[in-house]
């Protein structure tokens, strides 16, 4: 598996995308198909036999998004914009630090994702084969 955003997909196939167009925002998308894997144990849903990768299923058009989960509504806000096709619309690496993952209020149970430690981001996990 491969975390290409579609930008970069354009830019290996030489289909439109020009070098100076990757930017801190084509490592954005990537960034949610991990910590989308991450909080749910798999990555957003795509037709496999259509499109390989994730970042070829944005490039054609296709919607990201983060499985239905338990987490809460500001992290699944967050990872579905960090899916968006288009890099401007994609939160910055600065808006991810400072309201999403790692982001904390100063207690020290607080765990990567904004929950606290005795529930931790294993919990939010789907059931295994559910989508």
């Amino acid at each position: 598996m491969n975390y290409y955003s579609p930008e970069l997909v354009g830019y290996i196939q030489e289909t439109g995308t020009a070098a100076h167009e990757l930017t801190q925002k084509a490592d954005i998308l990537p960034l949610g198909l991990i910590y989308a894997e991450y909080l749910t144990g798999a990555l957003p849903a795509f037709d496999v036999g259509k499109y390989q990768y994730a970042g070829v299923t944005a490039r054609a058009g296709e919607v990201l998004r983060l499985a239905p989960t338990t987490l809460p509504a500001g992290v699944v806000d967050l990872v579905d914009r960090m899916l968006l096709a288009d890099p401007a619309a994609r939160p910055t690496i600065a808006e991810i630090h400072t309201t999403g993952p790692g982001a904390t209020d100063g207690d020290p149970r607080d765990v990567i994702f904004g929950g606290r430690a005795e529930a931790g981001p294993a919990a939010h996990r789907q059931a295994p084969g559910t989508r």
